[in-house]
């Protein structure tokens, strides 16, 4: 599956394979089919984004976690 994040508010920092794309609200960052992708608030107040999962098929049993910083 392919994912948009649409940024609703706050600010943050998502980085889509090597690029990094500081985000705010408004702002819609498109996550390909088998990137490497995560997203962290920078500012002062809570970042909030709609995910929309694109595909045929939207589980996430797909996910390979590269780096865990909560031990998920």
């Amino acid at each position: 599956r392919s994912e948009k994040w649409i940024v609703v508010a706050g600010e943050g920092l998502a980085v889509v394979n090597d690029q990094n794309i500081p985000v705010k609200s408004g702002v819609v960052v498109d996550v390909p089919l088998g990137a490497v992708h995560r997203i962290g608030n920078t500012g002062l107040v809570p970042l909030v984004m709609i995910e929309v999962a694109c595909g045929e098929v939207l589980t996430e049993e797909d996910i390979i976690r590269l780096q865990d910083d909560y031990a998920r």
